[in-house]
């Protein structure tokens, strides 16, 4: 009886001695990623314009998802959200990145290219070659840009 109890107390002297929290440092798990953004002025201004850190604002629709608006990413301090806040950095050397939607919320950065089609429509390419997503711009201004998904 005298070795159990000897054995609990030594095994209570261990987890409370090694479950000391060090509240100085950062989780270790996740990596922040900063994507490149390059914005070299361009001749034509819709690509200029379209030349930043998106993040979308769902907090501002009052409509349905159906034409999302996007903000520049120091537009304002985004709340967290419950979910996915998609993301889209758009260079003018038209190589970009987004924000890849995982379950376990370990979201990550992909690079890809993309591409403007008649003034009205933004194409995101992955490094395969796939489509990623298409967008057709409803309005752009230098902080704010709404689209409508294209399927």
């Amino acid at each position: 009886m005298k070795s159990i109890k000897r054995t609990f107390f030594i095994l209570f002297i261990l987890l409370a001695t090694s479950c000391e929290e060090n509240k100085t440092e950062e989780p270790t798990y996740y990596i922040p990623y900063e994507p490149p953004l390059l914005c070299e002025p361009t001749d034509d201004e819709i690509v200029n314009l379209l030349c930043n850190w998106w993040k979308h604002s769902e907090e501002e629709e009052e409509d349905t998802f159906e034409k999302p608006i996007y903000r520049p990413a120091d537009f304002k301090e985004f709340p967290a959200i419950r979910g996915f806040r998609a993301e889209y950095v758009l260079s003018s050397d038209f190589t970009c990145a987004y924000l890849v939607p995982d379950p376990f919320d370990a979201h990550y950065f992909s690079e890809g290219k993309w591409s403007l089609r008649d003034s009205e429509l933004i194409i995101i390419i992955d490094s395969l070659n796939a489509t990623v997503s298409k967008m057709k711009i409803i309005e752009l201004t230098d902080d704010m840009l709404r689209i409508e998904r294209i399927k």
